[in-house]
């Protein structure tokens, strides 16, 4: 709880030093949003689909900069707890909380709260959700579909999906591997 009111409090303080900044993509993705709420056709964002744009310029629309910063701080803070718990039960108390630190003091990790990024963080956040409800229910179709989320804030996460593809493969499930990958599609 130290190190998770730490990071938060680390967090909010660089989001209050660095309040105007942002990532040129997140005023890229708050004005897509709008123009496609608006019914502009055409993207210009080649990485992500209209669903994180759509939904950030909703959040920039009702609470303004502080809503974009804050939302980010409420989806780190989940990222936080979701590592926790996928440590637990696997490592030792330790070292997931080395690993937790790592995560929650990551340069890269502080860049993405502060200055936006919001994006590359419910992307991991959903794709996190998927592996942690596969841990604990050895399912595949809703961490398939929790992951598939993930794919529509980022690409890039089809990297990660088309892994734990591979992993279930590896471990010889061919049917979770495909209820998997369903529920991706879906």
């Amino acid at each position: 709880l130290a190190l998770f009111g730490v990071a938060l409090l680390f967090k909010l303080l660089l989001i209050v030093v660095f309040y105007g900044r942002l990532y040129p993509d997140v005023i890229g993705a708050v004005n897509l949003g709008k123009e496609v709420l608006g019914g502009v056709e055409g993207y210009r964002i080649t990485s992500k689909t209209f669903v994180g744009p759509v939904l950030w310029y909703g959040v920039y629309h009702l609470a303004g900069l502080w809503g974009l910063k804050l939302a980010n701080l409420a989806f780190f803070a989940s990222l936080l707890v979701l590592h926790a718990r996928l440590g637990r039960g696997t490592f030792s108390a330790r070292t997931v909380l080395i690993a937790s630190a790592l995560f929650a003091f990551y340069p890269g990790t502080n860049l993405s709260v502060t200055v936006g990024e919001q994006d590359d963080v419910v992307t991991l956040l959903f794709f996190a959700l998927g592996i942690l409800r596969f841990r604990r229910r050895d399912d595949a179709f809703l961490p398939g579909l929790l992951m598939g989320f993930a794919f529509l804030f980022k690409f890039s996460a089809a990297v990660f999906c088309a892994g734990f593809v591979v992993f279930l493969l590896v471990r010889r499930r061919p049917r979770a591997a495909a209820v998997s990958i369903a529920g991706m599609a879906l």
